[in-house]
């Protein structure tokens, strides 16, 4: 039997109220939140500006 070997793809979870793609493993950032009062989006944004995970939570 082969093993497995995972990749360091973005895995999007999500539920009713979250929607959640954490940056690869091993990738570095900073996160960043704002809120409306519906909705929080959080963004991981790399030395380079570079988007490398989100988050979005609903407030219903």
């Amino acid at each position: 039997m082969a093993p497995i070997e995972p990749k360091d793809d973005a895995v999007l979870v999500e539920t009713p109220s979250c929607k959640l793609a954490p940056p690869p493993q091993g990738s570095r950032g900073k996160w960043i939140s704002a809120a409306d009062g519906e909705r929080t989006l959080s963004r991981c944004i790399d030395e380079e500006g570079v988007m490398r995970g989100f988050g979005l939570s609903l407030h219903k």
